[in-house]
């Protein structure tokens, strides 16, 4: 096995792919069950955790379930082996498994759910309903000529001064700094109470959020001063990570029914609910994995003539009718698997790339039933 086939290693990947800050308030992701140092032996990719699932997983050891919903979403006041999330709970923590979900953030990220429903149904031009985006800090910090390489070196080793397509990113400009250290300091250069004057540099790196507090640590570890001078301002704008919800033209241009039987067609969708007239133009469309009832404003607000999502209920039919919104309502699982299905295929990609040679497999839930003639 891999040395590097552990929770923590895995989730790491996942982490880039789904970047955790994207979830939701209420919503919880990440490691659920197990530790982060388990040993992992496979890993199974599912929606959810279904009886089908835990079947598998009671003949196997070692196993690391990654699933879009959360299986622990709400406070357990026990845990009852007779019940769903318990009887769940007792399988994966007998067999030595270990469980992380990726729900919001795989939503929202580039390339995961709403992403992915998106390319299916024919949308072009998709951006974000919602966008959202990573902070962005500019680090500065004034070192000693000599040891400007290590330092910067450190710093982009923590992460600072990268992006999509570049690494090590810098800028620095001569200067000179003066200083006189005090009774009791431990100068790097020059003695107590003697005044100095060295060239220096003002190197500054821009820093990810997530990653800034590591490449403090990373400039405190690299610096030879005992009190560095350094800054951290954040920047106005910050790096794009996708969103809620995608936006954009259905290039086919064809009617609310046309796009119901294409969406049906691309989705093996075994039934649709449909609101409004059938006949109504389609242009520009809108898409949510999932649920989407709660983006039904934010589309129409931009223009959305019809919306492909889930879950919609009869007053959220009704406030579509209201907002001149028409709805593709093509099922929970339907919306969501194929990302689902599309995660399990970036992360084997990872893994790949990094030499863990780790099982990837995608578990798929089976299809609600559907009686014929009662539901399209």
């Amino acid at each position: 096995m891999s040395p590097n086939a552990d929770v923590a290693g895995v989730l790491r990947l996942l982490d880039e792919l789904a970047p955790p800050e994207l979830a939701e308030g209420w919503d919880h992701v990440g490691l659920q069950v197990g530790r982060p140092d388990q040993e992992v032996a496979r890993v199974r990719v599912a929606l959810e955790v279904t009886p089908a699932l835990l079947t598998l997983l009671a003949g196997e050891r070692g196993t690391l379930v990654v699933t879009h919903h959360p299986l622990l979403f709400r406070p357990l006041e026990g845990v009852r082996t007779d019940g769903a999330v318990g009887r769940a709970l007792a399988v994966l923590l007998s067999g030595g498994h270990a469980l992380v979900a990726c729900h919001t953030n795989w939503d929202k990220a580039p390339g995961g759910n709403d992403d992915v429903l998106a390319a299916l149904v024919g949308m072009a031009d998709a951006a974000p309903i919602r966008p959202e985006e990573r902070a962005l800090y500019r680090l500065s910090v004034l070192v000693p000529e000599e040891h400007l390489d290590a330092v910067r070196e450190a710093m982009a080793a923590a992460g600072a001064g990268e992006s999509e397509r570049y690494r090590r990113a810098s800028f620095s400009v001569e200067g000179e700094s003066t200083f006189e250290a005090k009774e009791g300091a431990r100068p790097a250069y020059g003695e107590v109470g003697e005044f100095r004057l060295r060239a220096e540099r003002r190197l500054e790196m821009v820093v990810e959020g997530p990653r800034l507090a590591a490449v403090e640590r990373a400039l405190l570890s690299a610096h030879p001063y005992e009190e560095p001078a350094y800054g951290v301002d954040r920047l106005v704008r910050g790096r794009a990570l996708g969103g809620l919800g995608r936006i954009g033209v259905w290039p086919r241009s064809g009617t609310l029914g046309e796009l119901a039987a294409a969406v049906r067609a691309a989705l093996g969708a075994p039934a649709l609910r449909v609101v409004g007239d059938p006949g109504r133009r389609v242009r520009r469309l809108a898409t949510v994995s999932g649920a989407g009832r709660s983006l039904l404003a934010d589309a129409a607000r931009l223009g959305a003539d019809a919306i492909v999502t889930a879950d919609i209920g009869h007053h959220d039919a009704r406030t579509a009718e209201e907002l001149g919104l028409g709805v593709v309502d093509a099922g929970h699982r339907e919306t969501e698997e194929p990302g689902v299905r599309a995660l399990t295929e970036a992360l084997a990609r990872r893994l790949e790339a990094e030499g863990v040679g780790l099982p990837v497999a995608f578990s798929p839930v089976a299809p609600a039933l559907v009686i014929p003639g009662q539901g399209g």
